[in-house]
């Protein structure tokens, strides 16, 4: 089970994998900031960002911004080309921060899958909070219809998983800190 912090913090008892390599997925509904989130830790880490989107074929982009949700059919290989670019870091000789929705443990596993350490940050954020954002974002694909599905799907991280939970209504600057101190803190 996940423990709780007075600091909105809720980390997995689960011990990071012990790998040289670590991959940071920023994980969660749309609208709850994983990208803002991401590229600004991977500035801080000075490791590579991948955007989770980018790696949608364009007929999942073209479903989803019909209203249409994604299947798991249409997940799999998506997550898979998400992994083989974590792998592709690895061969490189360095980790990444990927911003990935990662909703459900299954898809979780496919990422976990790398050779490299995995961990999951959860950026968790009120419905109402999410959709206010994703209604103010301009150029993004995703309607704000597709969020109650998306949190219907959500899983959120169990206590086998290596991870933390992280209040999103935090200024970037703010969740970027708890992150590196949680990282800081799995390091020793």
């Amino acid at each position: 089970m996940a423990s709780h912090t007075s600091k909105g913090l809720s980390t997995s008892h689960a011990a990071p994998r012990q790998k040289s390599i670590r991959h940071v997925v920023i994980m969660g509904a749309s609208g709850v900031g994983k990208t803002t989130v991401a590229t600004l830790l991977a500035e801080r880490l000075n490791v590579p960002f991948a955007e989770g989107d980018d790696y949608h074929t364009d007929y999942a982009r073209s479903k989803m911004s019909r209203g249409i949700a994604l299947t798991d059919e249409d997940r799999w290989p998506w997550l898979h080309r998400i992994r083989t670019w974590m792998d592709e870091q690895e061969l490189e000789g360095h980790g990444s921060v990927i911003a990935c929705s990662a909703l459900r443990h299954c898809y979780r596993d496919v990422l976990r899958g790398t050779s490299g350490n995995v961990c999951f940050i959860e950026l968790d954020l009120d419905p109402a909070m999410a959709e206010n954002r994703m209604t103010q974002r301009t150029g993004h694909y995703m309607p704000v219809s597709l969020l109650k599905s998306q949190l219907a799907t959500l899983e959120p991280l169990r206590s086998d998983e290596s991870g933390c939970i992280i209040a999103a209504q935090w200024p970037p600057e703010r969740i970027i800190d708890a992150v590196v101190t949680w990282l800081a803190s799995k390091d020793k």
